[in-house]
């Protein structure tokens, strides 16, 4: 069984197995770096970020969305669309 989740820019529809929370860092790489970091949901199988926000709570707060969601669905195939960063609140 999997959940259906619908990315958050809604161009990609997958059937999930597992999810991971993944670091995206953008800039040079270095130490010291300024660049800016964000976190990532993504699915083993799939390449691609399904939904990134501006914070590893605000990340963890999804995942938590999207087993309740799960929680509370009788049927085997259900949909879950990823929200945008600004409708997460912690």
């Amino acid at each position: 069984m999997g959940v259906w989740i619908r990315t958050k820019n809604k161009e990609r529809l997958i059937n999930c197995k597992s999810l991971y929370i993944g670091i995206i860092h953008f800039g040079n790489g270095g130490k010291g770096d300024n660049g800016i970091e964000s976190y990532g949901i993504y699915e083993d199988e799939v390449i691609g970020t399904l939904g990134n926000y501006n914070s590893k709570e605000k990340t963890l707060k999804v995942l938590d969305m999207i087993q309740q969601y799960i929680q509370s669905k009788d049927n085997e195939d259900m949909v879950f669309q990823m929200p945008q960063d600004e409708k997460v609140k912690v």
